[in-house]
């Protein structure tokens, strides 16, 4: 479609006309087109995002993935270093090379999806998210309703200064914390009550 366009000027939201009618996108749509720029919110109509879509473009600085989305394809997001922000459901399948290469988060919201946990299986297999961003990431936050976070989930990321959990304190001390979470498990964690 777009492969390889790096004169794209356009924001998002400009490129894509109807966004919230779209449920489907080809495969290497996007692929290297490094002049999509800011902030990429996937339509709500789309569950699953194919192989390639927005690999290398590197002009992406804030992604929010929809709660409906589950299937991420293979190198969806591969090399788009310019990601600071990441908003993604913990349903979401992140397993092999979907975001290698993503290594400046700062920020992650996970969001409660169509799952219940966040698990070392989704998060931290070859190539896992948390882990690649390690030393750039500052801040998380956890949706209410979230109930595991699994072993290794956020193993390594000593930079952590703020967790946020948008339910009570009484829910969050409810939630399973898997082992070599410590980044997260001894700090202070801001509760929405």
């Amino acid at each position: 479609m777009f492969n390889g366009c790096s004169n794209i000027t356009n924001t998002w939201e400009e490129l894509i006309n109807n966004r919230e009618e779209l449920t489907n996108i080809g495969e290497c749509a996007f692929k290297s087109c490094s002049g999509i720029k800011g902030e990429l919110v996937i339509p709500n109509g789309i569950s699953t995002l194919n192989t390639s879509i927005f690999q290398e473009c590197t002009g992406i600085e804030r992604l929010v993935i929809p709660e409906n989305v589950t299937q991420l394809g293979d190198s969806v997001f591969l090399n788009c270093t310019g990601i600071k922000y990441l908003k993604i459901p913990i349903s979401t399948n992140c397993i092999g090379s979907k975001f290698s290469g993503v290594t400046n988060i700062k920020e992650i919201y996970y969001s409660k999806g169509t799952g219940v946990g966040i698990s070392l299986a989704n998060w931290q297999a070859s190539s896992g998210l948390c882990y690649q961003s390690r030393e750039k990431l500052t801040k998380v936050t956890l949706e209410d309703g979230i109930t595991r976070i699994g072993d290794y989930t956020f193993y390594g990321c000593s930079n952590i200064s703020e967790v946020y959990y948008t339910g009570s304190s009484e829910n969050w001390n409810l939630i399973t914390k898997g082992a070599g979470n410590e980044s997260i498990t001894k700090l202070e964690v801001q509760c929405d009550s």
